[in-house]
Order: structure tokens, then sequence, then C-alpha cells
């Protein structure tokens, strides 16, 4: 299984885009924006690129985003099959929805209340269904990303996400300016694996 996603925070990317040198330069938040076309032009067709190469294409390109002059990958994945892809993305944003229906399935992100990355039932539900419907009559994966407080979640905190379409649930420590938090230590998360999954 392989996660892909545009990236997070944008202030983490901004620095490293060769800035416009029209006259007169573009605000704060018009670099922003051209910056985050340019980068999702770049995953969008990365993407396409890797998942050819995964299904055993030689690839032929040479153009302003990407050079790869017959390239073949090797080994091939086991059995000739390709990796499968989970498509990280906003659950608010149809292009995220789109992209996640061409590939093995989604993870939605949610930024807009207490749990931050991890997205409301409703959500999930929402962007369940619409994902498989653009998918159809495929059923593409959907998985959730939520913070854990080093304990084994109990069966009913996961059963009305699963009742809303997810199949996988990913933990992960908060991470970003948050350093000061006792989850981000490595001692931390051995425990919160060595306890297991799911508490029934």
């Amino acid at each position: 299984m392989l996660g892909v996603g545009l990236g997070s925070p944008d202030e983490d990317f901004i620095p490293f885009w060769p800035r416009p040198t029209s006259v007169p330069p573009p605000t704060p938040r018009e670099l922003e924006a051209a910056e985050l076309r340019d980068r999702w032009r770049r995953f969008h067709d990365g993407l396409q690129l890797l998942d050819q190469l995964l299904r055993g294409a030689t690839v032929d390109r040479d153009d302003a985003l990407f050079t790869a002059r017959n390239v073949t990958l090797r080994p091939r994945p086991y059995r000739n099959r390709t990796i499968p892809i989970l498509v990280g993305g906003r659950a608010s944003t149809m292009r995220a929805v789109r992209l996640a229906a061409d590939h093995a399935g989604c993870v939605p992100i949610a930024f807009d209340h207490d749990n931050e990355g991890q997205p409301s039932l409703q959500q999930v539900h929402t962007y369940a269904t619409t994902v498989r419907q653009a998918a159809a009559p495929r059923t593409p994966l959907v998985a959730i990303w939520a913070h854990t407080d080093g304990r084994p979640r109990a069966e009913a905190d996961i059963e009305p996400y699963a009742d809303a379409g997810v199949d996988w649930w990913i933990e992960t420590v908060p991470g970003g300016e948050e350093t000061d938090d006792p989850r981000n230590t490595i001692d931390f998360l051995k425990q919160r694996i060595t306890v297991g999954p799911v508490m029934n």
C-alpha cells in the first residue's frame, strides 16, 4: 500500500517555489495560490507517471515537469500486480475525490473541528459515497487518519466510522508545532504499538 498526497501545510512548500518576476510582484495570497496550482499539476502528473511504472509500462517522457526516457520499474510488484495507492486529500475537495476514484482508495482529511485531521462521521459518509459512486463498479478503500491517545480504541469508537464506510483506521501522533506533546516520542509509539489495535 502506498499513501500519497499534495502535502501540508502550504507554508512548507512556498519558500522553495520560484517566485514570479512579474511587475508588480504578486501579493502573498496570489503567490500561495500560484504555488498550489503548480504543486497540484506536478502531483497529478507525477501520480499518473508512477501508476504507469507500477503497472509495468515503459515510460518515455520529457517535458517541463518530468524527464523519464524509456524508464521501466524493476522488480515488478509481486505476481505482476500493481501496488495499491491511497490518495489523501481534504474531505471537502472534489478534485481529491476524483483522483482517489482512479486509484485504490482515499484518506479524507479535515481541519475544521477539534480532532484535527480526522473528518466527522458525516464528512466520511459523504466522501466514501461520492468516491465509490465515481469509481463504480469498483469499491475503493476508505481510510481514516486519527490522532492516538495511547490507548487501544474501543470497538464502540470505531464502529460508527465502519458504518459510515471506513475500511481502515490509521493512528498517528500530532506532529507539527506541538513538539512538547508527550506523544511525539519513540517510547510513546512503542507503547502504543505494544498495546495492540482495538479493545473489544
